[in-house]
């Protein structure tokens, strides 16, 4: 029988987010290598702001609620002893939560880190000058092995990098939703669903242009945004000059029980997103039997297969054709459905906690 391995996590990211992909992806990790597995995993972060580490038992600390200055207040206390206590600890593994320039010695742990995406090097920061970039490229240069969401962020890690091939691995995330009977509405009207951040790369603007241009749709059909914060003046002055009825596009921000309704009772999910390192909230659309349109760039389409209507998110037109498909033929909005619900029960994070344990022990923690 294998010796358990000494698993630890730093800090980073629960002292940046209090909920997000990033840290929900490592407090199942922990969960699952430490519950389902019997691994021996520590959370290093004695002062926090995420939520997701309370119900834990591989991590114990003080939560802070959310204000200005709290995360550097967190991570200046947080290194005073972190060398010590990773002594004392003796990992196997250090899998680093996410990019600083500098880290503590780690004994002879084998060190892993996990790239999510190139999107602040490909939309921000192509010449990698800024503190983020730099902390990223510190960070991948220190570590033994390079975990990636998707295969699309493997080749663009490769090609902005030039990381040897061999010190990668694919390992893709899941979705955390669970779809329940009886959960009301959000809105009484029929409505089509967004979810996420609307700036830049996320190309929210190619989707009001494509709103606005299908006139029996605004009629039948409110658009609704989860997440975001509420819409900027330039959104507004947009919808504006696009025609959009005043309360036709709406915003709202929903926990997970709210967004679970909120896919639910979609007529369709939209993500014309430019670029992703994986994509969530489509695999959380199929998750919940919505059918989903997607823009067929970076990781999406990697994602969604043949279980989602994909096209060109430079083009407007071709967002509004194939939302016009979708919401005037029942028979493929039924399909996409199936096909969802089956693409998505291929990713589970039993799954990725399973190849994330492989990958450490192939790494040459104790297996004895």
């Amino acid at each position: 029988m294998r010796k358990p391995l000494n698993i630890w996590f730093d800090n980073r990211i629960f002292t940046i987010q209090q909920y997000g992909g990033i840290s929900r992806y490592y407090s199942q990790l922990a969960r699952g290598l430490s519950q389902d597995h019997g691994q021996r995993v520590r959370i290093d972060a004695p002062m926090y702001i995420n939520r997701y580490l309370d119900p834990l038992a591989c991590h114990a600390g003080l939560r802070l609620p959310y204000m200005r200055g709290v995360t550097p207040l967190c991570q200046r206390f947080d290194d005073l002893l972190e060398g010590r206590r990773l002594r004392v600890f003796s990992p196997d593994i250090v899998h680093e939560t996410y990019f600083r320039r500098q880290a503590p010695r780690a004994g002879g742990a084998k060190r892993v880190l996990t790239v999510y995406d190139m999107i602040h090097e490909r939309f921000a920061d192509p010449g990698g000058r800024s503190a983020l970039s730099k902390a990223r490229r510190a960070a991948v240069r220190r570590s033994d092995h390079l975990i990636c969401i998707s295969q699309s962020t493997q080749r663009d890690l490769i090609d902005i990098l030039g990381v040897d091939a061999d010190k990668t691995s694919v390992i893709h995330l899941a979705a955390s939703l669970h779809p329940a009977v009886g959960l009301a509405r959000p809105v009484d009207t029929p409505y089509i669903l967004y979810v996420g951040p609307r700036d830049r790369y996320k190309n929210f603007q190619c989707l009001l242009r494509a709103y606005a241009a299908l006139h029996g749709v605004i009629r039948d059909f409110r658009l609704l945004c989860i997440g975001g914060g509420g819409f900027s003046c330039g959104e507004h002055e947009q919808m504006r000059q696009l025609g959009i009825p005043s309360g036709q596009v709406m915003q709202l921000a929903a926990d997970d029980g709210l967004l679970t309704a909120c896919y639910q009772h979609a007529a369709l999910f939209v993500y014309p997103s430019l670029y992703e390192g994986f994509g969530i909230p489509p695999l959380e659309a199929m998750q919940c039997g919505c059918p989903v349109v997607c823009a067929d760039s970076s990781s999406l389409p990697e994602v969604v297969g043949n279980a989602a209507l994909l096209f060109d998110p430079a083009s407007p037109e071709a967002l509004s054709a194939a939302v016009h498909q979708v919401l005037s033929d029942p028979e493929l909005a039924a399909s996409l459905v199936e096909r969802g619900r089956q693409r998505a029960a291929g990713f589970s994070w039993q799954r990725c906690v399973s190849q994330t344990l492989n990958l450490y022990r192939q790494l040459g923690g104790r297996q004895t």
